[in-house]
């Protein structure tokens, strides 16, 4: 040759069951090899090739196991390829260099050496075939084969051709890759199976540090057998981070996935298992944690799953997928809780999915469920109504979001003021208003919701919501604080900044001291009501702007309300305080009322407060006023003259007092309709710490 040598010889007998003899010694550079064969390609080619080969075997066309094994064989061959180097427009990098040794001696092939650089990828390969001649012969000698992988960095972006634009190839890069691969069967397997050669294949090994996918894994290990008819994997282990897991199961008939075209029905049966499962090591990526705030740094203690699916194809696209799930079973570290008795049936074909009796236990929470749902496009292919129906005899909200009302104090939680940054936060919060919304119904059924150890009970509810970003509630009743909670209306999210609620709220004969346990109070979180106590019912209408938290912004916002409250009790109540001028020895820190009635308009942050009678433990009198978001209050008290003397001279003279040198609780005093009342008008005015009280009348 122009450049290198090829010396080579050929002997062929007997071409029914042939002799061959060959032998090859041959050296080239591959820049002579491009231009030779006119490889135009190719550009800038570099390198040497070195080949070195001799055969001598009988082959028996028809039956080449049946070759006479006693004859003189011998297989020896060598490949040497060092420095190559080449450019490309069929490849997605240059090849920067490659080195490889492939040699064959006696029965076993080995890769000695297969060293590439790609681009900003290197690669290393070894590996090795225990009995090649044995597969060309198709005997039934067994026959390994191993293969390991190194890598120190792998751009699969630049590798696969990542696109941006329409996210073709794989967008990852690995550093620190190591695989080894192992396989054990029979050279008549490799050659007459008709799919997959019966035997064993093991992931020896694999490690790899990747990058958008922040995440290690290592100590892989995976034994498969492969027989007949089925797969089954018999270990498959690993690590990612600190996580464990571990598969086992099997896929019947596999070589239906091998057809050229795919119709009929396939099963499979799969265990997965782990000893300890961190979320924060699984759904991270490019920076973006996919689980929920409270369970973000959720462990897993030796969770199990079980499940059996059946897939069925037709023309070789997935028509329909049935999974029964007959266990899940968990204990959770950062929420105390443990998975137990789930199972259910989940249906999947023509875009529809079906769940059918799904049961779980979580901590003291049981429920059921059921579900209908559509994610195709087209209204017009729903066969059924999207719809879901919970039945829960226990729902315990605080365990599920571990919410602990003792970690901070009632007098911590007062003085912990809000600010615009707290409405900010609110009107970050997760807006379930921005994501898809559907025509779909809900039916609720609960026997027991624990929300901020408030315990309501018999919640039923039918709720809709709609594409528009409407959602309904047809009617909605429970139990709560020993009375009844009614609520009809609908929520208006077309706006996702601007979400409204026009209520039908109807409450009777709840206990203040339950109800308000905890609850937002002119805008504000966790205000705690020590004040006021009584039984309350009231109507309550509306247009509510709530935040994407359901936190109500009462600046902008209209309430109107009528309420009643019987059998009242108001303690310590700072404003009441303001008035002992007037009241003598009155106790003021706990004056009790029979009926408290009034409506009540709240407009745009101002609720208004006309004028209400009050026959209460101190007499009865008149209070009217207003008071807005910025703790501005403005309100008018009539008080009797014939209170203001008593309580003067009870002042300067003393009162009667029980054995225990108490005064006892006040009796209510009623208003006499019969007979004229003088009053002093008083009027109290207060912006946050800074009051004062003066004497005058409302303006008509």
């Amino acid at each position: 040759l122009e450049e290198g040598n090829f010396i080579g010889s050929i002997f062929v007998q007997n071409f029914t069951a042939p002799e061959i003899d060959m032998q090859l010694d041959a050296d080239f550079d591959l820049d002579f090899l491009a231009n030779f064969l006119n490889l135009t390609s190719i550009e800038n080619p570099q390198g040497k090739v070195a080949m070195h080969l001799k055969f001598h075997d009988i082959i028996n066309l028809d039956d080449p196991e049946q070759a006479l094994e006693e004859l003189n064989q011998a297989y020896y061959s060598e490949i040497q390829i060092d420095n190559l180097s080449f450019t490309s427009s069929d490849l997605p990098a240059p090849l920067n260099d490659l080195d490889a040794h492939l040699i064959m001696k006696g029965d076993e092939a080995k890769l000695d050496k297969f060293n590439l650089v790609m681009g900003k990828s290197d690669l290393s390969i070894n590996g090795f075939i225990s009995d090649l001649p044995a597969i060309i012969h198709h005997t039934s000698k067994p026959v390994v084969a191993h293969l390991d992988i190194d890598s120190k960095f792998l751009d699969l972006s630049e590798l696969s051709g990542y696109s941006e634009t329409d996210s073709s190839g794989i967008d990852e890069q690995i550093e620190n890759f190591k695989v080894g691969f192992s396989f054990k069967t029979s050279a008549r397997a490799i050659t007459e199976s008709e799919y997959l050669p019966v035997g064993d294949f093991y992931i020896d090994s694999l490690h790899a540090q990747l990058k958008h996918y922040p995440h290690e894994l290592h100590d892989f290990h995976a034994d498969i057998h492969v027989d007949r008819t089925d797969l089954n994997i018999k270990d498959f282990t690993g690590f990612v981070d600190q996580s464990d897991f571990h598969f086992n199961g099997f896929v019947h008939d596999y070589e239906f996935w091998m057809k050229p075209e795919l119709n009929g029905d396939i099963a499979v049966d799969l265990t997965f298992d782990s000893d300890l499962l961190r979320l924060e090591d699984l759904f991270a990526y490019k920076g973006e944690n996919y689980v929920p705030e409270d369970y973000r740094h959720e462990e897993f203690e030796k969770l199990r799953i079980h499940l059996n699916s059946e897939m069925h194809y037709k023309d070789s696209q997935l028509h329909s997928i049935d999974v029964d799930l007959d266990e899940l079973s968990a204990k959770m570290h950062v929420h105390p809780l443990r998975f137990e008795e789930f199972n259910g049936h989940f249906h999947y074909g023509d875009e529809h999915l079906k769940i059918e009796n799904f049961h779980g236990k979580l901590g003291r929470t049981s429920f059921d469920m059921d579900l209908n749902y559509y994610l195709g496009d087209d209204p017009k292919m729903r066969v059924r109504d999207n719809l879901l129906n919970l039945n829960a005899n226990y729902i315990d909200f605080d365990e599920l979001h571990q919410f602990n009302l003792d970690s901070k104090s009632n007098e911590e939680a007062k003085e912990n003021t809000p600010s615009k940054n707290d409405v900010q936060e609110h009107a970050e919060a997760y807006n379930l208003y921005e994501l898809p919304f559907t025509d779909m119904a809900f039916n609720v059924d609960v026997g027991h919701f624990i929300y901020h150890k408030i315990d309501l009970q018999k919640i039923k509810a039918q709720i809709r919501s709609t594409q528009n970003h409407y959602i309904y509630i047809d009617t909605l009743s429970m139990m709560a604080a020993g009375g009844h909670v009614g609520l009809s209306g609908y929520f208006n999210g077309s706006d996702p900044k601007h979400i409204y609620l026009k209520p039908q709220l109807d409450i009777e004969d709840v206990d203040i001291d339950k109800l308000m346990f905890k609850f937002e109070n002119f805008g504000q979180d966790a205000l705690v009501s020590d004040n006021i106590h009584g039984q309350l019912s009231a109507k309550v209408t509306g247009n509510i702007r709530v935040y994407p938290d359901l936190v109500p912004d009462l600046d902008q916002s209209e309430v109107h309300m009528d309420v009643q409250v019987l059998n009242g009790r108001l303690e310590n109540y700072e404003y009441m305080q303001m008035l002992s001028d007037y009241m003598g020895d009155k106790d003021l820190s706990n004056v009790r009322f029979d009926t408290l009635q009034n409506h009540m308009d709240m407009t745009y942050g101002k609720i208004n407060i006309p004028n209400m009678t009050i026959e209460s433990s101190l007499g009865h009198f008149d209070v009217s006023g207003s008071q807005d978001m910025d703790d501005h209050l403005e309100y008018y008290v009539r008080i009797p003259w014939k209170i203001i003397k008593q309580g003067a001279r009870n002042k300067l003279f003393g009162s009667k007092k029980t054995a225990e040198g108490e005064t006892g609780d006040d009796e209510i005093i009623e208003k006499d309709p019969n007979k004229k009342t003088r009053y002093l008008n008083v009027k109290i005015e207060s912006h946050k710490d800074d009051y004062k009280i003066t004497l005058g009348k409302k303006a008509k």
